[in-house]
């Protein structure tokens, strides 16, 4: 039998100490009395190394300085390694193997805290911020334990809170300290000091207040008293009339209407419901409020078409939008929709962008977002979402649903001249453009009149839409 190299036992667990061994490598068959050099080929990463156990056995142990990872290709393909055995008699042997690389639990690196600053007078029980634990091991979970003597916050899952009795009094206490232990599923902890800063509120106008604006440019600046704030919840109720006005709502849960005009709206602390209609708020700027609110900022529709050049959630800081039945829609410029952030929608019709290149980003609840006419974007998020492109040749893309199973709907995939769209899955797929008819077989089907993706749980149903039809041109999920 020719000489042939065997390699047994190619398994270790990543991190493993220098020395920790890997496998055997034997030279078996062949001439008895040949004797056989054998070196490693370590394709580019040098983190073994060869020790002898006998003339024609070898250990392949993990040299000093290594790093096998798991949670890099190393889990995924292997630990590539290949062996030359070059003997006395001339002959040569080569192998290529893969070892695979296992995972062990590694300890959380960090922790951090979403909610740095607060203002004084926030209402009791008002959210502060998010936790979050960093942990090499990937889709790792974690239990949190809060260490506050002071008893004023709350850790809930990965959320601080105020407590239900407590309050932030800048000339009490600027900054407070709490301590976080972050514990991932295998026991192993991660322990961080967060710092809670309080800013200063300026005192205003007392609180119930209820302001009009003139037919000028009007300037409000409300606040609640200290000694107000602390013992009851009241709420100031401003309308800005006609006129470019700025509006500051310092405290408290306010209604507020900016009115006609190019307004400017503050909201700041307490969970404030900003009031719009018609085209007024086309060129209004909205900032409802700083971060540490219970139940968030409320922007809601007071008519049933509601004209906006845009939005962003995130930057207008606004948690919530209350539709009352009726829609947003967009101008006949290019448009950007970003509803990413919001906690809550309640019976918003639809969002329909308008004419224009726009690029419109669902929320991660239930969407029903329009691109009107023009080339635009439409981003589903995660949720039941129903997209429409409308005229032009339009891009739909998709993330896998991180909850639960979600189906979304294209009411009208086009794929024709003037109207050829496109649905972008690059994030759930890379395919090569060889295997994509392997992929549509595998991931599309038929359903009655529709053509339906699938991955995993979730759906994507392009309606009215033959299965026949579609070609890679459709797609964009290319390695």
């Amino acid at each position: 039998m020719p000489a042939s190299i065997s390699f047994l036992n190619a398994q270790v667990s990543e991190n493993a100490p220098a020395g920790t061994v890997v496998g055997l490598v034997e030279i078996v068959g062949g001439d008895p009395l040949e004797e056989f050099a054998l070196s490693i080929d370590y394709q580019g990463r040098s983190n073994l190394e060869l020790t002898k156990v006998s003339a024609t056995q070898w250990h392949v142990v993990v040299k000093a300085g290594a790093d096998l990872n798991y949670e890099s290709e190393d889990g995924l393909f292997g630990y590539p390694i290949g062996f030359l055995a070059l003997g006395s008699n001339g002959t040569e042997i080569m192998g290529d193997y893969e070892i695979a690389v296992t995972n062990v639990n590694e300890a959380p690196t960090s922790v951090s805290f979403t909610g740095g600053s607060h203002s004084e007078n926030i209402l009791p029980g008002s959210f502060l911020g998010f936790v979050y634990t960093s942990d090499p091991d990937d889709r790792d979970t974690f239990t949190y334990t809060l260490n506050d003597p002071s008893g004023l916050f709350r850790l809930i899952d990965n959320r601080l809170y105020l407590a239900s009795n407590a309050t932030l009094d800048y000339e009490t206490a600027p900054q407070h300290k709490v301590k976080v232990i972050a514990k991932d599923a295998g026991g192993l902890t991660f322990e961080k000091e967060l710092t809670i800063n309080v800013t200063d509120v300026d005192e205003v106008v007392p609180p119930g207040s209820t302001l009009k604006g003139t037919s000028g440019n009007d300037t409000f600046s409300i606040s609640a008293s200290k000694s107000t704030l602390r013992t009851t919840e009241r709420a100031d109720t401003i309308s800005g009339g006609a006129g470019n006005d700025t509006i500051k709502a310092d405290g408290g849960n306010d209604v507020i209407d900016g009115g006609k005009g190019t307004d400017t709206i503050y909201g700041e602390a307490g969970d404030d419901v900003i009031l719009i209609s018609g085209s007024d708020g086309l060129k209004d700027k909205i900032l409802a409020g700083e971060t540490g609110e219970s139940l968030g900022d409320t922007l809601e529709l007071k008519s049933s078409k509601v004209y906006l050049a845009g939005f962003n959630a995130e930057k207008s800081q606004i948690e919530n939008i209350k539709g009352n039945g009726y829609a947003i829609f967009g101008t006949d410029k290019a448009d950007t929709f970003d509803f990413r952030g919001l906690h809550n929608v309640s019976k918003l019709r639809s969002v329909d962008a308008g004419k224009g290149n726009d690029k419109v980003y669902g929320s991660f609840l239930e969407d029903n977002l329009k691109g009107g006419d023009g080339n635009d974007l439409l981003v589903g998020s995660i949720g039941n979402d129903i997209l429409s492109g409308g005229k032009g040749n339009d891009k739909f893309v998709f993330d896998a649903d991180p909850i639960g199973a979600a189906k979304d709907r294209i009411t009208d995939f086009g794929d024709k001249a003037g109207n050829e769209d496109v649905i972008d899955l690059s994030s759930m797929f890379r395919v090569s453009k060889g295997g994509f008819s392997a992929w549509k077989a595998e991931h599309v089907k038929q359903v009655g009149k529709d053509a339906v993706i699938s991955y995993g749980d979730d759906q994507i149903v392009l309606s009215k839409v033959k299965v026949s039809a579609l070609d890679y041109k459709d797609f964009d999920l290319w390695a």
